[in-house]
């Protein structure tokens, strides 16, 4: 998606307008320009195109007059790009880091947010990555896919890694969630997951849509709810002996859970399945599958709309 005032020109060269409102043509192709090379290209490409590029922390930036630091807190990093451009990153546009810390050589991914040609100046925004042996060309094809259910309401499927906790309290605010390396954030509230220990849901799949894309925060809200609503909501309720189908959610030592129509709950005994693992159960998890109910579950804590089914 080309940024609004900005405009690629043909491959190699690109028309850019800074901060100051001058147009600035940038020449990537040829070598007697100063930005030649692949690294400038991609710079223009992320800033016009929003194109997701590696970078390496090189050191803390501090607020100085007359060369020497005004505070001992750091306005931002110093990221290296392709080990040879220098750029700015601030802390408003980077995820939260202690300050106490040394971070040098760390790698994240990260988009151009400002590129001036004139000053060389280079601001930029960190994309949340859920581990740092990401894979650059699964995060831009994630990034696209992301923005394509967003707009289409088309679903995307994640993989839990760990819960997010509200400040203070401690209470489970929802889960953070791997897209190919992407970290999105699903809210408790959007979710169809348990309140178990997230020990027990690491590593489960879920079937998700597009909640909310902050491009100002460069964060992902995911949720649950609508591929329920459209794919399984609307089929007709379970009833004993009649296949139908659900999303398998979640799964326990002892029994896998199917999301059913009707806000109904499917159980599936797993010793009846000796062969699958967990492991291959969590990895089935997020996918809508096909059982049928053969008795309802009873039991003083049941909910009426429990089957076991097979």
């Amino acid at each position: 998606m080309i940024s609004d005032g900005d405009t690629e020109m043909s491959k190699g060269k690109f028309e850019i307008i800074n901060n100051e409102g001058m147009i600035c043509y940038v020449n990537t192709e040829s070598e007697d320009s100063e930005f030649f090379g692949k690294v400038w290209t991609d710079i223009c490409e992320s800033k016009l195109e929003g194109k997701i590029l590696d970078g390496i922390i090189n050191r803390y930036q501090y607020r100085t007059l007359k060369g020497k630091p005004v505070s001992d807190k750091p306005t931002g990093f110093v990221i290296k790009i392709q080990d040879k451009i220098e750029a700015f990153l601030p802390m408003s546009n980077a995820t939260w880091r202690n300050f106490e810390e040394d971070y040098n050589g760390k790698r994240i991914a990260i988009m151009v947010q400002d590129f001036d040609p004139m000053s060389r100046n280079i601001i930029l925004k960190e994309l949340r990555t859920a581990y740092s042996g990401f894979d650059i060309e699964k995060i831009n094809t994630s990034l696209e896919s992301i923005g394509d259910a967003y707009n289409e309401g088309k679903f995307i499927r994640g993989t839990i890694l760990n819960e997010k906790t509200k400040n203070g309290s401690g209470c489970r605010a929802g889960y953070l969630v791997t897209i190919n390396g992407l970290e999105a954030f699903l809210p408790s509230s959007l979710s169809h997951l348990p309140n178990d220990n997230i020990k027990h849901l690491a590593g489960h799949n879920i079937l998700a849509g597009i909640q909310e894309i902050d491009a100002d925060k460069m964060s992902i809200i995911l949720t649950m709810q609508p591929p329920y609503q459209k794919l399984i909501a609307g089929l007709p309720s379970p009833a004993i002996g009649e296949k139908t189908s659900g999303i398998l959610t979640w799964v326990t030592l002892y029994n896998a859970y199917v999301l059913l129509p009707n806000e109904s709950m499917g159980i599936i005994p797993r010793y009846k399945y000796p062969q699958l693992g967990l492991q291959i159960w969590k990895g089935k998890t997020g996918n809508v599958i096909e059982c049928v109910p053969y008795r309802k579950k009873f039991g003083t804590n049941s909910d009426p709309r429990s089957y076991y089914v097979q």
